[in-house]
Parts: structure tokens; sequence; C-alpha cells
């Protein structure tokens, strides 16, 4: 019987990327994991989908912070893709879950580290299994009352798994095997109510299992949110010292994510990485030492190589919580 090979990977930014969280920054918003439309290159790259709104919120001297997260992603039935071609598995959707902790070792300097576990359904059956982990660093260059710039560095660690899958007979790889640095750059502005947030980030990806090269990638955003209810504070680091207070802040941007071809058994694949573009709003509720943000995104630019199925929704929610 021929072997199948099934390759699922997910990282993690802050990206494939980052997590929604609500008194975190926002790469670690950006951490999750970017999909594309086979099994085979599931978790290749990274995402973005999160809280543009938060980018004023990072931990201050001596505090913690507690994130989880759970991202639901989906694949649009459509053209065949080169899982099918090369008779590997499709993809249909992923489910992530993540947990992260950072730490503010100074006013201006945090470390983070994030842990994702990955859920997958395709055509054939379903699997699941340990990504990779994400360790972090975030500099505060500047802050202001109004303005706030981040630049954010760190590195993917190849814990993610390679298992026979849990059908057929077929190799799952939702780890990456490949050790990724990462460097970004964020920017908020804020006055009163309103607020203005961007973001750019790239990861330079190595040859990991049996020397496979799953693309590099790079994320960006552009948002703008609005503080429907609570005080509005400064996003300075000064703000983070004061008593917190109940806030809803209503969000909406877009977001923005490329993802390099694919090389296994030293051959470019022209049938994979991609540019996607979504439009994402939601909601971030916060009380006291807690925050609940939830998000929904849907693909408007879809620049697929060769022959995928495009994108569709993705929906996450997260848990935060501040020591």
């Amino acid at each position: 019987m021929e072997t199948k090979k099934y390759v699922s990977r997910i990282t993690w930014f802050p990206k494939r990327l980052l997590l929604s969280l609500g008194l975190v920054s926002f790469f670690i918003l950006l951490s999750t994991s970017s999909m594309a439309q086979c099994a085979c290159c599931a978790g290749a790259g990274m995402g973005a989908s999160g809280d543009p709104s938060m980018i004023f919120s990072t931990p201050m001297k001596r505090q913690f912070i507690v994130d989880a997260a759970l991202d639901y992603r989906s694949v649009q039935e459509g053209l065949m893709s080169h899982a099918m071609v090369m008779s590997e598995t499709t993809l249909q959707s992923m489910f992530i879950s993540s947990l992260a902790l950072r730490y503010g070792i100074s006013d201006r300097f945090a470390v983070s580290v994030q842990q994702p576990y990955l859920f997958i359904k395709t055509a054939l059956g379903n699997d699941r299994g340990l990504g990779d982990m994400q360790l972090n660093g975030q500099w505060r260059l500047f802050s202001q009352a109004r303005l706030n710039v981040v630049l954010n560095g760190g590195i993917e660690l190849p814990v993610g798994i390679q298992k026979a899958a849990s059908f057929e007979q077929s190799t799952s790889v939702i780890g990456s095997g490949s050790f990724d640095p990462v460097l970004g750059i964020s920017f908020g502005w804020k006055h009163d109510r309103l607020a203005f947030s961007g973001a750019g980030v790239f990861k330079k990806t190595t040859n990991g299992f049996q020397h496979n090269n799953y693309g590099s990638s790079s994320l960006q955003s552009l948002g703008i949110s609005y503080q429907a209810f609570g005080e509005p504070s400064s996003c300075n680091t000064d703000s983070l010292k004061e008593k917190a207070k109940p806030s809803v802040v209503l969000h909406i941007a877009y977001l923005g994510e490329w993802l390099d071809k694919l090389v296994e058994d030293d051959t470019k694949d022209d049938d994979s990485g991609y540019y996607v573009g979504y439009i994402a709003g939601g909601v971030s509720t916060s009380f006291g030492k807690w925050s609940l943000p939830m998000n929904v995104g849907y693909p408007v630019l879809c620049n697929m190589n060769g022959m995928q199925n495009n994108p569709g929704i993705r929906f996450r929610i997260g848990l935060t919580r501040a020591f």
C-alpha cells in the first residue's frame, strides 16, 4: 500500500503567530498558525488573528500574565489542492488551543513562552498533537500618553511532534523540526476612546524534518478600535498601574499573511504558498484583572499558488488573567 504523508505545522510569534489577549502585547495576539489548504502544509506559516486594540497593554515590571486561547479555522471546498494531486490528505479545518505565559522583567522589556496543541480534521479522518513552542522577547522602544512602539524578537523551538497518523498509512507532522527566528515591530496611537494600531512580523523558516522547508512567512495588520464602555486610559506604562475598571472595546482590522512555497525532497512545490488578506472584527471585554477577547475573520483577498482551495472563516476566543 502506498504510504501517504500528512503534514500539519503550527507556529507562533507572538504568530502563525500570536493570541487574542486582553492584557498582553499585539504580538502575542498575532500568535497563531497559518493554514494552507491541504494537510501537508496546514500549519506551515503564521496566522494573523488578534485584537488590534490590545497593543497598549503589556506586562509591567514583575507582572505575570496567563493567556488561554481557542482558534478555529476552516477551508472552503473548491478546486483540488495539491494534496489530492500528490495522493496526500486534504485538510478541511483546524482547531488550535494554546496556553501562554508572559512576564515583565522591567517596564520596557518582557518575555513570553507559548505552547499550542493542534486538532485537525481531514477528508479521511482526524488527528491531533503538540505544536512547536515559541519563546519571545518584547522591548518597548517608545512610550508616551498617546503613542507606543514595540520591537519583538524570538525563536520557534521544534517541540512539535512527528508521528504515525491516526488514519490510513500516513505520517502526521504537527511540528516543524526546525529552529526558526522571528522579528517584528508594532505601533499604537490612542486618543480618548479611539485607537489605531499596526504591526509587521517576519519568520525565517529553516530546514526541519527530513530536511524539508515549510516556507518562511510574514504577517501584517492595520486596525482601528473604539472603547464603547468604561473610562479611557493612556497607552503608556504608567497607565497599567491604574486600578482596572470594566471596559468594552470594539475593533476591526485588516490582517494579511504571506507564506512562501514549501520545499520537500529539494523540490519546490508550486501548489503551495499564498497571500491571504482578512477583515476581522470583534469585541474585548475586561473586568479587573480578567479579559475576554473574541473576533471573527473573513477572507477578502486570496492569492493562492497553483491549485489550492481558498481559506474560510476564522473564529478566536481568549481568556486572560493578570497577576
